[in-house]
């Protein structure tokens, strides 16, 4: 079984909306064959199935088993008048760039979890937002707790562990308008285009203005999280497992039944 998480093409179509450049040929040789010479294939969204397909040619047996989440920990608590946001600073897939250029029209203050210093040193200039490094687990629930409005603006997101979290403690989300997200949240979010941070800004602003709207939205946003759990998704796994242990049983049937072969020989004469 090989599983895609994510990979370098479709994460180079979808943040820089063109095709990787010829120095990622081998790589995409190679991953085509791990691909191919697969039992199965596994995605954790059909958008993240498809992006494989398209950039590797045809899967075997592929097969889309959803994310899940430990309810236990990702709980609702009182709600405040914050905007918050979980990933890298930096990093271009997640966005957050677009959350940072939309803070001044914003009527909440923001916050956001996770580095703000990427892997070559530099640090993001994130004037206008809070930036809380990385929180262990605990600590990152209790914020998603809390905080008012969830936004995630992503330009590419197999999946979004981080838009599960949130949903599980309620919050509203506002989130990239991209088909993995689409796919797994439906009518449970506010979408807005990646690149027009006014759109990000006006669809903030109009939760911030109704408390009504943004339980709404929270309630929606639970209930569709109850989709994506532990149990679902393990459960997915042992059947995609059983799934190729009865097929590598049938293949090996035949050669087993020439080991225990035992011919019927008459003695000449006899």
């Amino acid at each position: 079984m090989v599983v895609g998480h994510s990979c370098v093409l479709s994460w180079w179509q979808a943040v820089k909306n063109e095709p990787a450049p010829a120095s990622w040929d081998r790589y995409r040789r190679e991953v085509a064959a791990g691909l191919g010479g697969a039992d199965t294939v596994v995605a954790p969204s059909r958008a993240m199935l498809h992006a494989l397909e398209t950039h590797y040619g045809t899967l075997p047996s592929p097969r889309v088993i959803y994310n899940g989440r430990d309810t236990s920990l990702y709980r609702p608590r009182k709600k405040e008048s914050f905007v918050f946001a979980a990933g890298r600073l930096w990093d271009e897939a997640k966005n957050l760039s677009a959350l940072v250029a939309a803070a001044p029209k914003m009527p909440w203050p923001i916050h956001v979890a996770g580095d703000s210093v990427s892997p070559d040193g530099a640090a993001v200039d994130a004037k206008h937002v809070k930036s809380l490094g990385k929180l262990d687990p605990p600590t990152l629930a209790s914020w998603l707790g809390r905080a008012g409005i969830y936004v995630l603006p992503a330009k590419y997101e197999p999946f979004g562990l981080s838009v599960l979290e949130a949903a599980l403690c309620e919050c509203p989300l506002v989130l990239g308008d991209i088909a993995s997200l689409r796919e797994i949240w439906g009518d449970a979010a506010i979408f807005v285009p990646p690149n027009d941070p006014d759109a990000l800004a006006r669809a903030v602003d109009s939760l911030a203005r109704s408390r009504m709207k943004r339980f709404m939205m929270g309630r929606l946003a639970c209930e569709r999280a109850q989709r994506y759990t532990l149990r679902r998704m393990v459960d997915g796994y042992l059947s995609a497992y059983e799934t190729l242990q009865r097929r590598r049983a049938r293949e090996l049937q035949p050669h087993a039944d020439e080991a225990n072969y035992v011919p019927n020989i008459q003695p000449i004469g006899g």
